[in-house]
Parts: structure tokens; C-alpha cells; sequence
């Protein structure tokens, strides 16, 4: 199994067929009495002609949405126990999907309750490891369709993606489909771009698109609380609806330990994560 990369989306391979008109999975072993999808009993879904069959460990009735929640809930599953292959395929850097990094971060619970996280703070004291954290042990919940629907990006990134895309001919509407569409945007380093009329409205066009399709957006930023007026009024407002943590310290990249244990980190994953030294 694995994650791979689509222009939809990135998809968890899947051995069992993925549409109806297709071989039919094995039945569903006699001890199943319902569909775990729907909760209709085995005779009344052999009645209706949509008997119980087994998709992976799963007892579903025979339908697209049943056999689709089955595939979900698998899905799901193998992201949860391979996060940073998951990461990986959404372009979160190598030393911020290692897992003896993550490991130093407690990560955040109960971020479901705002349209997103906004972490601020200073340089250097670790706003895109914790937000790392969370998707490492988040991005599981992410999982649409069979596909891990997520872009991790930097803001200034972004933005020229944007403005290329629509450099060649396309609409700027079109050319933000890509971060305002995934069910999971990571925005690094928000507030580090050169401000212009165009990047506002871009950015202010990105966080009112995904508000108003309910989908979640995490954030950092080396503006505090007090500094939101300078994204614009109409973007700080929307950011007011985030969950706001702001990270306070000293800039750890000029402590020489963790320079070392970063440096330990990136060659520990060499070859792992399939690259070459230079020659």
C-alpha cells in the first residue's frame, strides 16, 4: 500500500475495486448481521438486493456510499499508521515530518472547536514544528473520498504559484483552486510575503473561499496579536475566527544543541526518505 499523488488529490492505493461496476468484494462472513456503514440488518440488505459483502475488515451493504464509507474508514487507518508518508505527499519538509523531532512537541487536542489554528510568535520558536505536530497526529482526519485531501505551503509560495498559474492564461479563481479546494491547507509564515494590493486580495480571496466551504486552515505567522491590522481589516477579521496560540522565546535556531540534534535528524532520514549525497 501506499500514498500517491494525483492531480485530484493524493490517493491511498486500494487493492478492492473502487466503483460498483466492478467484481463484486467477498460476502461479508455469516457472523456480520448489519452493515457497519448504515446499520441495516443482513436480511433486509439481501431484500433490497444490496447484500452484506466485506470490504478489507469491514461489513457493508452492497452501495456506493456503504462500500465508499468502508473505504474511507481503511483509509483512514493506513494514514494514521504512516503519517509521514502522509506528509510527505502534502509537502511538508523533511525535518518537519520526523518523527523524532515531532516526538518533542505535545500535540494540540481539541482543535476542531474554530475554522482554524493561527500560531504566532517570533522567529524561532518552533510555530512550524508545533503545527507539524498537529498534523502528524491530525492528518488522518483528513481523508476524503480515499484521497488525502491537504496542501502544506508557505504563504509566499503560494502566492507565486498563484500568480504563475495566472500569468499562463488562467482566471485568478482558477489559479487558487489548489489551496482553496483540499480539505486541509498549512499556510507557513504568513505575514512574510511583500505586501501589495494583489497579495491581500489573493490571501483575503484563499481564507474566505475555505471559511465559507467549512474547511479547516492552520497557520503561522511571526506577527503577534497586536500586528493583525497590517494583513488588512477584511483578512484580520476572518483570522479572528481562528484559535489563536502565540508561542513566546527565545530564537531557538541560534542555540548550538539544537543545532546539532536538527543536523542528527536530516542525516538519520538520509536514504529513508530516498536522498542522495552529492558527489
Amino acid at each position: 500500500m501506499a500514498i500517491e499523488k494525483e492531480a485530484s488529490g493524493f490517493r491511498v492505493s486500494d487493492p478492492h475495486p473502487t466503483t460498483l461496476d466492478r467484481r463484486v468484494p467477498p460476502p461479508a462472513p455469516p457472523e456480520a448481521t448489519k452493515c457497519l456503514a448504515c446499520g441495516k440488518f443482513r436480511m433486509q440488505a439481501q431484500a433490497e438486493n444490496t447484500p452484506l459483502v466485506r470490504i478489507h475488515q469491514y461489513s457493508v451493504c452492497w452501495t456506493p456510499r456503504c462500500t465508499g464509507f468502508a473505504r474511507d474508514l481503511w483509509a483512514r487507518g493506513y494514514v494514521r499508521e504512516h503519517p509521514s508518508q502522509a506528509m510527505a505527499a502534502m509537502g511538508v519538509p523533511l525535518l518537519y515530518r520526523s518523527g523524532s523531532l515531532l516526538k518533542k512537541v505535545k500535540p494540540l487536542s481539541d482543535w476542531r472547536s474554530r475554522a482554524g489554528i493561527l500560531w504566532l510568535g517570533a522567529p524561532g520558536t518552533g510555530k512550524t514544528l508545533a503545527m507539524a505536530a498537529w498534523l502528524g497526529a491530525s492528518v488522518h482526519n483528513f481523508v476524503v473520498a480515499g484521497r488525502l485531501s491537504g496542501v502544506w505551503v508557505s504563504a509566499g509560495d503560494m502566492l507565486l504559484t498563484i500568480r504563475d498559474t495566472f500569468g499562463r492564461g488562467t482566471s485568478e479563481v482558477d489559479a487558487c483552486r489548489k489551496f482553496t479546494e483540499p480539505a486541509l491547507l498549512c499556510l507557513d509564515d504568513l505575514g512574510c510575503e511583500n505586501e501589495t494590493d494583489w497579495t491581500r486580495t489573493i490571501l483575503y480571496h484563499v481564507f474566505e473561499a475555505r471559511l465559507r466551504e467549512g474547511l479547516f486552515t492552520v497557520v503561522t505567522s511571526p506577527r503577534t496579536s497586536s500586528e493583525w491590522d497590517l494583513f488588512g481589516g477584511r483578512l484580520a477579521s476572518r483570522l479572528a475566527l481562528f484559535r489563536v496560540i502565540e508561542l513566546v522565546g527565545r530564537d531557538r535556531r541560534y542555540d548550538v544543541q539544537s543545532q546539532v540534534e536538527v543536523g542528527e535528524i536530516i542525516w538519520a532520514n538520509v536514504g529513508s526518505e530516498g536522498i542522495e549525497e552529492e558527489h
